[in-house]
């Protein structure tokens, strides 16, 4: 568990304080899949996924650690989706078809347990130490209890929607190409559902709210105006804004 070291008081673009924390040593998943590609040949797709096996193991066993029944003083997330989605049809900037397919997914949110979430999850909130395992999760000012779509939800966002439109533009690197976003997407699944113990009748109601989140994760990047610390993403993302609200990755790629 990190240790405040000191405190400060709220920045202009959030109401939470500024915090200096324990600093813990090693690289980020993103460090290492950019050292990946720093070779004179580009790395087997199974190598990056497998960056993201231990993340999403790990998750799934502190989710099912964790996991209480949800009560009525929980959080509820669906009000926030729907907000967004109202934004995104009032501004013009997704279809009406695209509101409604997410829509549709964000009906099951705020069902089922809760658990310990880390709430911003990405490949730059996790640290790898000795054979690239994963040694801690940092950042952890969002953390709450909530949905444990909401962490993994966010995880397939930043894998398969953000880091395909801007992973050459912001990391330097190439693209993910369709193998590497599949074996990648099969990976992340297939370890958190293992380690959180979700069962096979489980997993059809908990992957779509897994989907809803993904969403919910992109329209928070896409409307984080004024946080200097995503400007960059929330720049690329923009640009490139039609083209993401109508990907679909997980039906694309047969990912169930």
């Amino acid at each position: 568990v990190p240790t405040e070291i000191a405190r400060a008081a709220p920045t202009p673009y959030s109401s939470r304080p500024a915090l200096l924390m324990e600093f813990v040593r090693g690289r980020t998943v993103r460090g290492r899949i950019t050292e990946l590609h720093s070779g004179s040949a580009p790395p087997a797709a199974d190598a990056v996924a497998a960056l993201y096996e231990d993340l999403a193991g790990t998750l799934g066993y502190l989710h099912a650690r964790h996991a209480r029944p949800r009560s009525a003083e929980d959080s509820r997330d669906l009000p926030v989706l729907q907000a967004a989605l109202k934004r995104c049809g009032e501004e013009g900037w997704c279809s009406e078809a695209t509101q409604n397919r997410i829509a549709q997914l964000g009906r099951r949110l705020d069902t089922g347990q809760v658990t310990l979430c880390h709430g911003d999850l990405n490949e730059s909130q996790a640290i790898l130490g000795l054979g690239d395992r994963l040694e801690a999760f940092v950042d952890l000012d969002h953390m709450r209890m909530g949905d444990p779509a909401s962490d993994l939800g966010a995880l397939v966002a930043h894998a398969l929607l953000v880091s395909p439109h801007v992973r050459k533009e912001l990391w330097g690197v190439p693209a993910p190409s369709d193998e590497e976003l599949r074996i990648t997407g099969e990976t992340i699944l297939e370890a958190y559902r293992g380690h959180a113990r979700v069962s096979g009748a489980q997993w059809p109601e908990f992957l779509p709210r897994v989907r809803a989140y993904a969403w919910l994760r992109v329209f928070q990047l896409l409307t984080e105006e004024g946080d200097p610390r995503n400007s960059s993403l929330v720049t690329a993302l923009t640009k490139r804004r039609s083209e993401l609200l109508e990907a679909t990755p997980l039906t694309r790629l047969e990912l169930r």
